[in-house]
């Protein structure tokens, strides 16, 4: 899946009922985060990295990463 591809099904994913919390959000950081994924996936594919997983919760901190376009 592409990041194309799943940039589509999030903005399918945001008109549902079940997934409204989506969108009350800047869009931003969920695309950096698919890019983010995207990225990951292929290195994994390409042998340059290990296969991606999640990180700790607890061991993590809590920040967001946004674009210069994501500012008016």
């Amino acid at each position: 899946m592409s990041y194309v591809q799943s940039s589509a099904a999030l903005t399918e994913w945001k008109k549902t009922a079940d997934l409204a919390f989506l969108a009350e959000v800047s869009c931003v950081p969920l695309q950096q985060s698919l890019r983010h994924l995207q990225t990951a996936f292929g290195n994994f594919f390409a042998k340059r990295a290990k296969y991606p997983r999640y990180k700790s919760k607890k061991k993590s901190r809590a920040s967001a990463e946004y674009t210069r376009s994501a500012f008016k």
